[in-house]
């Protein structure tokens, strides 16, 4: 119950590396006390089969090794603790118990995708007029209400301000291009529509993009899948591979070498990184490093509404180089709420500008949409 609990609380992005990183840890501990009250080496392989740990045997160096895919052991490659020959690696007996902790990480990681089981449950049941579900349910909303606080609260994170998109729409590689133009915000939008028309990009719109889809929720092989789709379609498969994009990628996931856990980069940090460093303006903010002329056109690009809010009729949205974060900050959020026909305090609740980011703007997009 409390694992169930904990994994409907954790239901973005940043919570869900969380979770997946806490659930693995004390798995694994629990695992190695289990190990040490079991010297059985008959219980241990039944135990192993148990879990799917079942893989050929072979003989490496005098020792019997299990031949596992490569891509089921990933980590131990990473760590360099087994042999790989073709496509394999030969994993030792003492380092199964490191094989079923990435197994179980794995496992998790793919089920924390889904969505809120028990919400989901009660609104399908709400919907087809069993109104009962508020009462069988409406305690366990409580319990993951409670659970998801005290998370926020220990990582130091909040719901409001970090999450991922919490509309109804899942973001996902299969509808990433519907969303781009109306729900990616000026700076996302720009480098996401260069990646489609280059095909490529630097390094710096890399990791903003990069960072923006995981923000929002975007797995990371469907991250991997369009970079495959579109840096193959200017360079070979051995140029791609020898550019590491692929590792580059899984690292700012939290796969791949300190196994830290980056997050999306906020507004400010985008722009206290100062305007792009090349003349084409693929990475960074339109509204604090582009120009006027940079910006009047890509805001023709979204079709606004004719008629703008009352209380906004004579704010005038405004970029230029040496504009403040502040006030760029506030342009975009007011576009948003011009683009959207809201005023801005009906769904904006993030008064600190220093904690506002573009993945919010996505999931601010579409929850005033809804």
């Amino acid at each position: 119950a409390s694992h169930l609990g904990l994994r409907n609380a954790c239901t973005y992005a940043g919570l869900r590396s969380w979770c997946q990183d806490q659930e693995t840890r004390l798995y694994a501990a629990r695992l190695q006390a289990w190990i040490k009250r079991h010297h059985d080496n008959a219980a241990e392989e039944e135990w192993w089969k148990t879990i799917g740990i079942d893989y050929p045997r072979t003989e490496d160096q005098g020792a019997t090794v299990l031949v596992v895919p490569f891509k089921q052991a990933l980590r131990l490659v990473g760590q360099r603790c087994v042999v790989v020959r073709g496509g394999y690696a030969l994993v030792p007996f003492d380092q199964i118990p490191a094989l079923a902790v990435e197994r179980f990480s794995n496992v998790l990681g793919q089920s924390l995708q889904s969505k809120l089981i028990i919400r989901l449950l009660a609104k399908e049941r709400a919907d087809t007029g069993q109104r009962e579900a508020d009462t069988c349910f409406s305690p366990l909303n409580e319990l993951v209400d409670a659970v998801g606080s005290l998370v926020r609260r220990m990582t130091g994170t909040d719901d409001d301000e970090t999450g991922a998109a919490s509309s109804s729409e899942e973001v996902s590689l299969r509808n990433l291009d519907l969303l781009a133009p109306r729900h990616f915000p000026l700076c996302a939008r720009v480098t996401f529509k260069k990646l489609r028309q280059q095909h490529r990009l630097k390094y710096e719109a890399r990791m903003q993009l990069v960072l923006f889809l995981k923000g929002v929720g975007l797995p990371v092989d469907e991250v991997l899948q369009l970079w495959r789709s579109e840096f193959r379609r200017v360079m070979t498969p051995d140029e791609y591979h020898k550019k590491k994009y692929e590792y580059s990628i899984r690292h700012l996931y939290g796969l791949e070498g300190k196994r830290k856990d980056y997050s999306p980069y906020s507004c400010q940090q985008i722009i206290q990184k100062g305007p792009p460093r090349n003349s084409d303006h693929d990475y960074g903010c339109p509204w604090a490093h582009g120009t006027r002329e940079m910006l009047e056109s890509l805001l023709e690009s979204f079709p606004m509404p004719t008629t703008m809010m009352p209380e906004e009729e004579d704010t005038t949205l405004s970029a230029g180089a040496m504009d403040s974060s502040d006030k760029a900050i506030s342009n975009c959020q007011m576009h948003l709420s011009r683009f959207a026909h809201q005023k801005k305090d009906t769904w904006i609740k993030r008064n600190r500008n220093s904690q506002y980011a573009p993945h919010m703007w996505l999931q601010d997009s579409l929850r005033i949409r809804e």
